[in-house]
C-alpha cells in the first residue's frame, strides 16, 4: 500500500473510530476551540480535509489561470504529511483576492511544491501582498527540491476588506498548491511622529553687509524683497529692549509687498520675522497682515500694540511647500509693513537620540561608528557642482544606469530655481539608480528634472519606483512645470537591504534626470569608509599596492602606443568590458557550505594529473554553493571564495554535470589567501599567468559603492612568448614582438592626467581613476583588450533581471569609449617583486 493510500486508509478507520467512541458517551463531547478568521483555499478541483479536519475550499477559478498540473498527484510529497495539499499545482497563477472580515494583520501562508524542475533556476517569482513585494525570487527547487513540500509566510496588513496576492513570473511560470490565510491581530497605531528639528535655511538681515548675531552666526544682506521696498537705519545706534541681538533689528525694510526664497526640498518650513518698531508711540499706526504661500498666517500685527516702541517682537509660522520656492505676501492696513531679519528653517524629523553629536563607537568588527544624517548627492555631469548652501553634488555614477548625457541647456536660465547648475544637464534613457545605504532606516529621496527638448505635454511620460513599488505614475515635466523649468519629485523609502534601488520605466520616449540627492530622515549608524576587496589578501598583495609614483620602463610610450592600436584595430576601436561573457563567475559562500568533489574532464585517455585528487586535492571537497553558475562563454570559468577556510579557488571550463555534480577542464587552490599575494601554486588557476583574476574583476559592489580599490585584471591579444614578469609564475604568450607585454606585466593611466578631458562613460571613468592609482595586470591572453568584471549571474537568478543592464545603462562594448589607451606607462619586468 502507497503513503498516500495508507494516509486516505488511515482516515476511514479514525472516522469509525470517532462514531463508535460517541455511541458509547453518555453526552456529547465539548467543542473544539475556534481558530482565529482563517481561509483556506486548494488548487484542486474539489475540497480537500487536511488530518486536522480542517476544509481547504476548492479555488480552483480564483488564481487567475485555469492551467493546472497533476504531476504530483497521488504520489508521496516529501517533507509533510499533508499529501492532498501538494498534489496539485495552479501553473500560471496571477493572484488571489480573499475578503476579510475586518481591518488588521493577516499572515499568510503559500504552499508550494515543485513537481517539473530539479535544478535551480529553472521556475523564479516574486510575491506580492496588498501591492508590496513580500517575497523576491522565490525559486522552490533550490529551496526545497523537486517534489518536496515548500511553506512561505509573511504577516500583511490590509486595510480595504480584501487580501491581494500576485504572483510575478521571473523566470517560467508560477507554481502555487494552496493558500492560508488567518487573521494574527490589529495593525499597530504609528507610532506618534518625533518632534521636529530645524535645518537652518536662511539667515537674512537687513544691513547692507553680513552681520553676526552673539552665536556667531552669519546673516546674509537682504535680497528677494519686491514692491515699493525701502530701508532705514534710524535705529541702528539704539539699544534694543528684550534681545540679545540688537543688530539683527537696527536696521529694516519697509514699504515691501512680498518676499521669495528658494527651500531645498518640497516640506515644512518655519518661518520667524525679526520686528521692531521704533516710531509710532501709540497702537493702530502701523499695522499689517503676512501671507505665505496663499494663506494668511499672521493678521493685524502691530508690534507697538504687542511689545511697544524698540522693543523686539518675533513672529512665528510653519508653512509646507511644494514647488521649491517659499512665497510671502505682505499687506499693508495702517502705515507701511516693516521687517528687519528673517530666518527660515526646514523642520525634518528628530533623530532618535538625545540632541547633540553622537557618539563614535565601534561596530562589532572594531570598525569606527558614527550616528549621523546620511547624505548623498550627485548631479548629471562629469564634474562636481557645489550648490549656494555649500553642499558638494558628486559628479555622475556608473549606479545611474546610463552615460546619455544632454547640455542643450547650458547657459540658460533654468526657470524656478536660483540652482541653475543642478538642472542644466540631464542623463536621458536613465533605467535605474543604485545607492548602497549605511542602515536600515528611512531616506528621503529627491530627483531633480528639467525638460530640454520638449516644449509641450505629452511627449515625455515614465514613471518612478522605488524598491519595488512605484513611488510616481505618469510623470510628464512639461505637463508638470514647463520646459527648462526646475522639477523636483520628493518621496520617502524605507530600505532594509543597506541598497536603495530606484528604477524608471519608459512609457513615451526616454526618462531623464538632471540630479539625484539622498538623506537619512534619521540618524544612522556610518561606518568609516574603507577600501572595499572582494577577497581578503595579504596587505602588501600587487592587487592593492598603490603605483602611482612607480618608476616607468624607457620603452613605456612605445608599449603604449602598440596597445592603443590593439585597442583600435578591433571591434569598432574599443576595449571590452567583460559583463556579460568571458567574464568571472564569483561565488562568496557561507560557511557550512556543502562541500563536493569536482570531476576532471580534460583526459582524454583517462590519466588524472597529480594534486588534483592527491597531496593538496584542488579539486576534492569544494563547496560549490547549489545555486552555482559557471561564466558565459568558452572559458566556462568559476571562482569559489570561503572566508572562513581562507580559501579561494578557481576553475576553467567549469560545468554542471548531468547528475547535478561539477567537472572543470583545470583550476586551482589558494589556501590561507588572506595572506597570500594571490599567486596559484606553480601550474594550477585558471589563468594563463598563474594569477588570481577574482581579486581584480570589477565587481558589483565596486560599482554600486562608485570607487574601485584594487588593481584590475586585464587580458590582451598580444602577450609576449617565452617571458612573465612577477607576479606571474607561468605564461601562454606567442608574440614575438618586443613591445607585447608578458604575463604579469604591471601598467598604470597616466596619474598626472586630467581625466575632465576625455568623454568617458561613468563606469570607464571609475575604471581610468583605479587604473591611475592601482593600475592594470596583464592576467591572461585573449581574443581582445578586455578588462574583467563579475558576473551578474547569481543575481539575475533571484530577481530575473541581470544587473548590469541597469549599472552600465547601455552596450556593455561601450562601456570603455574613448578610454585613453595611449596614456598608459608600463613598469620595470618584476616590479614590487619582494
Amino acid at each position: 500500500m502507497s503513503s498516500h493510500a495508507r494516509r486516505r486508509a488511515g482516515g476511514l478507520l479514525t472516522a469509525l473510530v470517532l462514531v463508535l467512541t460517541s455511541l458509547t458517551m453518555a453526552s456529547p463531547p465539548p467543542a473544539a476551540a475556534t481558530d482565529a478568521w482563517t481561509h483556506r483555499v486548494t488548487t484542486n478541483n474539489s475540497p480537500v480535509t487536511d488530518s486536522m479536519g480542517r476544509v481547504w475550499e476548492s479555488g480552483v477559478n480564483r488564481f487567475g489561470t485555469d492551467r493546472r498540473s497533476w504531476i504530483l498527484f497521488n504520489k508521496d510529497v516529501l517533507g509533510t504529511t499533508e499529501d492532498d495539499l501538494y498534489e496539485v499545482n495552479a501553473v500560471g497563477a496571477k493572484g488571489l483576492t480573499a475578503p476579510v472580515p475586518s481591518q488588521g494583520v493577516y499572515r499568510v501562508r503559500l504552499l508550494f511544491a515543485e513537481d517539473w524542475y530539479s535544478e535551480a533556476g529553472r521556475r523564479v517569482f516574486d510575491v506580492v501582498g496588498e501591492g508590496k513585494v513580500m517575497e523576491k525570487g522565490v525559486d522552490i527547487a533550490a529551496r526545497a527540491g523537486k517534489g518536496r513540500a515548500y511553506d512561505l509566510t509573511f504577516d500583511v496588513e490590509v486595510t480595504d476588506g480584501a487580501l491581494d496576492l500576485g504572483f510575478v513570473a521571473r523566470v517560467e511560470n508560477t507554481l502555487v498548491s494552496a493558500v492560508e490565510i488567518t487573521r494574527v491581530g490589529d495593525i499597530p497605531a504609528p507610532p506618534p511622529p518625533p518632534a521636529p528639528v530645524e535645518r537652518p535655511v536662511v539667515r537674512m538681515s537687513s544691513w547692507d553687509h553680513p552681520v553676526k548675531d552673539s552665536s556667531g552666526t552669519e546673516w546674509t544682506t537682504p535680497r528677494g524683497w519686491t514692491g515699493n521696498v525701502r530701508r532705514s537705519t534710524t535705529l541702528g545706534s539704539v539699544p534694543i529692549d528684550k534681545t540679545d541681538d540688537d543688530i539683527l533689528y537696527q536696521s529694516a525694510v519697509y514699504g515691501m509687498s512680498g518676499w521669495s526664497t528658494p527651500v531645498p526640498e518640497p516640506g515644512d518650513y518655519r518661518v520667524r520675522l525679526h520686528l521692531v518698531d521704533g516710531w509710532w508711540t501709540e497702537p493702530g499706526r502701523r499695522v499689517f497682515d503676512v501671507g505665505a504661500e496663499g494663506k494668511t498666517v499672521a493678521k493685524g500685527i502691530d508690534i507697538f500694540a504687542e511689545v511697544g516702541r524698540r522693543t523686539a517682537l518675533v513672529r512665528e509660522f510653519t508653512v509646507h511647500v511644494d514647488d521649491g520656492r517659499l512665497d510671502l505676501t505682505f499687506t499693508a492696513l495702517a502705515d507701511n509693513a516693516i521687517v528687519s531679519a528673517v530666518a527660515v528653517d526646514q523642520l525634518v524629523p528628530a533623530p532618535p537620540s538625545t540632541p547633540g553629536p553622537t557618539p563614535t563607537t565601534p561596530d562589532p568588527g572594531g570598525t569606527p561608528v558614527e550616528k549621523r544624517i546620511f547624505e548623498s548627492r550627485m548631479v548629471a555631469r562629469p564634474t562636481p557642482v557645489t550648490d549656494s548652501a555649500g553642499h558638494v553634488w558628486s559628479r555622475w555614477s556608473a549606479t545611474l544606469g546610463s552615460w546619455r548625457t544632454s547640455t542643450k541647456m547650458a547657459g540658460w536660465d533654468i526657470k524656478g530655481t536660483d540652482e541653475d547648475e543642478l538642472y542644466r544637464a540631464n542623463v536621458w534613457d536613465v533605467r535605474g539608480y543604485e545607492l548602497p545605504v549605511p542602515a536600515k532606516a528611512t531616506y528621503r529621496v529627491r530627483l531633480l528634472m528639467a525638460e530640454d527638448s520638449y516644449w509641450s505635454p505629452g511627449h515625455r511620460i515614465f514613471d518612478v519606483m522605488a524598491e519595488g513599488q512605484i513611488r510616481a505614475a505618469d510623470v510628464d515635466i512639461t505637463a508638470a512645470v514647463g520646459p527648462a523649468t526646475a522639477h523636483d519629485l520628493v518621496f520617502d523609502v524605507p530600505v532594509a537591504d543597506g541598497r536603495l534601488d530606484l528604477r524608471f520605466v519608459a512609457k513615451k520616449d526616454l526618462p531623464l534626470i538632471s540630479a539625484i540627492e539622498v538623506v537619512s530622515t534619521s540618524e544612522v549608524p556610518i561606518p568609516a569608509d574603507a577600501p572595499h576587496r572582494e577577497v581578503t589578501l595579504a596587505p602588501n598583495s600587487f592587487y592593492t599596492q598603490d603605483i602611482s609614483k612607480a618608476p616607468v620602463r624607457e620603452d613605456s610610450k612605445a608599449m603604449a602606443d602598440a596597445l592603443a592600436g590593439e585597442v583600435s584595430s578591433r571591434y569598432g576601436g574599443i576595449a571590452a568590458f567583460n559583463a556579460y561573457s568571458y567574464h568571472v563567475g564569483h561565488h562568496r559562500v557561507p560557511a557550512g557550505t556543502k562541500r563536493v568533489d569536482v570531476r576532471y574532464s580534460c583526459s582524454p585517455d583517462g590519466r588524472i594529473p597529480p594534486s588534483l585528487y592527491d597531496g593538496p586535492g584542488y579539486f576534492r571537497e569544494v563547496p560549490v554553493p547549489d545555486d552555482a553558475e559557471a561564466a558565459a562563454g568558452d572559458d566556462g570559468q568559476m571562482t569559489i571564495y570561503d572566508p572562513t577556510s581562507d580559501e579561494l579557488w578557481e576553475f576553467w571550463q567549469m560545468r554542471r554535470d548531468p547528475d547535478g555534480g561539477w567537472s572543470a577542464c583545470w583550476g586551482g587552490r589558494i589556501d590561507d589567501v588572506s595572506t597570500s599575494q594571490g599567486i596559484f601554486p606553480l601550474g594550477f588557476g585558471a589563468s594563463a599567468s598563474g594569477l588570481a583574476v577574482t581579486p581584480g574583476m570589477v565587481s558589483l559592489a565596486d560599482v554600486r559603492r562608485g570607487r574601485i580599490d584594487h588593481a584590475l585584471s586585464i587580458s590582451l591579444p598580444e602577450v609576449r612568448s617565452g617571458a612573465f614578469s612577477w607576479p606571474a609564475n607561468r605564461t601562454d604568450g606567442t608574440s614575438s614582438s618586443p613591445l607585447a607585454p608578458v604575463e604579469g606585466q604591471r601598467f598604470r593611466l597616466n596619474p598626472a592626467l586630467d581625466l575632465d578631458r576625455y568623454n568617458l562613460t561613468p563606469l570607464g571613468r571609475m575604471i581610468a581613476e583605479a587604473a591611475q592609482t592601482y593600475g592594470f595586470v596583464v592576467t591572461d591572453r585573449g581574443g581582445s583588450v578586455a578588462v574583467a568584471a563579475e558576473s551578474g549571474a547569481l543575481e539575475r537568478q533571484a530577481t530575473g533581471s541581470d544587473p548590469w543592464d541597469s549599472l552600465i545603462g547601455g552596450h556593455a562594448w561601450d562601456v570603455m569609449h574613448e578610454f585613453p589607451w595611449n596614456e598608459v606607462q608600463f613598469l620595470p619586468m618584476d616590479h614590487g617583486r619582494p
